[in-house]
């Protein structure tokens, strides 16, 4: 809407009556207002006009009058004499006729000062319907879906054209994604990646990747491993709390029952020297205290056999079997017969009766243990004997 003093009349009468008066140029706005008697048409001239700029002509319901009276709405309207609601619009150099009477502004969209467009005050009766009629605007009124559709980050877009065959693109849904039936696995997460109704890619985090026992175990450094696999295939080892490859290697009487053979087992002790396990903190000493082993302060799986000291209260407890002490002698008469290590598992359920240790001189290499009529027979890798006194078989 122009304001009342942009329509009031300036004495139009003599601009334009010379050829060639500016309309657009070095040192104008980017609006100007003519007021047309009824025998006046206007002619303008384009000489230039940068790529993408045009000129609109609107129609001001402002009448015009012997003296220009300010009369009428002042409401603005398409210029379009002979386009059916298509107003005049100039997008290129060229010579354009507008015919009278009224009042008609003219709006440049570019930046002021670099369109060159003069105009002329002509006689209405020189311009044809034709002259002034060839360069109407199509004004988009009505859209249809050409039937194609593209993807605008997470929307769908649907392309319209329009009745002056303008493309447009609105939106017609959200972009959704399903799984494309390939996933990767990570450290934490497994990556899933999916595809959208427009074909395009991406990588999700999906489930998180667990890891279950599948049975097998093997020792490294005195350590137990285990082999874990995941939901998606992978396999690893795992490190246990586990300790494991300790084997005592000092072998000692120990007497657990009251009678003959049977009373008697043979329990182990680690080295002080060899490698042992850590939770074997109990020392075995002898009353001057010389150490001569290490035992386990508590009772467990394949460590059952109480150990007492030279008092009445037990001071740990000895290892069953081991790998790497040698064999020793079963009862048999006055024969001694060397067999393979065994285990004699001992009930642990009660309060185990303290036992008293015997044991040879400080440790040395024990090669064997047997019988030797009624008495243990240790023999050590220097090739001496040692005979300890057991009760009667």
């Amino acid at each position: 809407m122009a304001r009342s003093d942009d329509l009031k009349c300036k004495t139009e009468a003599p601009q334009g009556k010379k050829p060639n008066d500016v309309l657009f140029g070095a040192d104008t706005p980017n609006e100007a207002i003519k007021f047309l008697q009824p025998d006046d048409a206007i002619r303008v001239s384009v000489f230039s006009l940068p790529d993408g700029e045009s000129i609109s002509v609107f129609e001001i319901d402002k009448s015009t009058g012997s003296e220009c009276a300010d009369t009428g709405t002042g409401a603005e309207f398409p210029y379009d004499p002979c386009c059916d609601g298509v107003g005049k619009e100039y997008t290129k150099a060229g010579t354009y006729y507008i015919k009278g009477a009224g009042a008609f502004k003219f709006v440049y969209s570019g930046i002021s000062g670099t369109a060159s467009v003069k105009y002329t005050i002509v006689k209405n009766s020189s311009v044809t319907e034709k002259m002034a009629c060839p360069a109407c605007k199509c004004y988009d009124t009505t859209w249809t879906w050409t039937g194609s559709e593209v993807c605008d980050g997470e929307n769908v877009m649907r392309e319209e054209v329009s009745n002056c065959g303008t493309k447009r693109l609105v939106l017609n849904r959200p972009t959704t994604w399903t799984a494309a039936g390939v996933t990767v696995c990570g450290t934490d997460l497994i990556q899933v990646q999916q595809s959208n109704d427009c074909g395009k890619l991406r990588w999700v985090d999906g489930a998180h990747t667990t890891w279950v026992a599948t049975g097998q175990s093997k020792c490294e450094n005195h350590v137990t491993v285990i082999e874990e696999v995941n939901n998606c295939g992978t396999t690893r080892w795992t490190a246990t709390t586990e300790v494991c490859g300790y084997s005592p290697s000092v072998p000692f009487v120990i007497e657990v029952f009251d009678g003959c053979c049977g009373g008697n087992q043979v329990g182990y002790m680690y080295h002080p020297d060899e490698p042992r396990d850590p939770a074997a903190t109990v020392a075995v000493e002898d009353c001057d205290g010389v150490v001569w082993g290490y035992i386990y302060p508590t009772v467990a799986t394949g460590r059952t056999l109480p150990v007492g000291g030279c008092g009445e209260t037990p001071i740990g407890y000895a290892v069953n079997q081991s790998t790497t002490a040698p064999s020793f002698a079963q009862c048999g008469g006055d024969v001694i017969v060397n067999v393979p290590k065994t285990t004699v598992e001992n009930t642990v359920n009660v309060e185990p009766t303290p036992i008293e240790v015997i044991v040879p001189e400080p440790p040395r290499s024990v090669l064997s243990v047997g019988w030797s009529g009624d008495n243990l027979l240790l023999t050590y890798s220097d090739g001496s004997n040692q005979t300890i006194a057991t009760p009667v078989c």
